[in-house]
């Protein structure tokens, strides 16, 4: 991907820029089954006139100074939507090994994009915490427990509402 200026004439003195150089950044994409790299090279330009430089904006990240790019904008949510993230499990699939350096940010990246998600879960606990009937599921997992180098006890709670009626009879 090439973000380039819309003129090649300096907005200051109205001179002929030059390239000086770029700022190459990627990103990292996952389609299914396999991760790919966007390249974003942005040229920089100097003008000899005035000797300023200039160069495209950056495009924005969801995530500050983070690899991944923003997919959860293509995805359709309702209230329906589950979101599972199992990147090590899709790692071992993939046709190459995914290396900690690799699964460590990615991890990250699904911590920054939660606080993307907190406006949804608030609608959703809303939404389901005001039925008249509701069912919970507490089931322990195991969870990494860093510096210990063992795992601990973790709860995962699930709540769902269902307002059909219903009867003993």
């Amino acid at each position: 991907m090439r973000i380039d200026l819309d003129q090649q004439t300096c907005p200051c003195c109205g001179g002929e820029l030059h390239a000086i150089g770029e700022t190459v950044s990627e990103m990292l994409d996952h389609v299914p089954a396999r991760l790919r790299i966007i390249r974003i090279c942005r040229p920089r330009y100097g003008c000899r006139a005035c000797g300023t430089i200039h160069q495209a904006a950056a495009p924005e990240r969801p995530i500050a100074k983070g690899l991944a790019i923003p997919v959860f904008s293509r995805m359709s949510w309702s209230p329906n939507t589950a979101i599972t993230c199992r990147f090590t499990g899709r790692a071992r699939s993939s046709p190459g090994r995914v290396s900690r350096s690799i699964a460590r940010p990615w991890q990250n990246w699904v911590g920054g994009a939660c606080w993307w998600l907190e406006p949804l879960q608030a609608r959703l606990a809303e939404h389901v915490f005001a039925s008249q009937k509701l069912f919970a599921d507490d089931t322990p997992i195991p969870v990494l427990d860093p510096g210990r180098g063992r795992t601990k006890t973790g709860r995962f709670w699930v709540y769902a509402r269902d307002d059909r009626p219903w009867s003993w009879g």
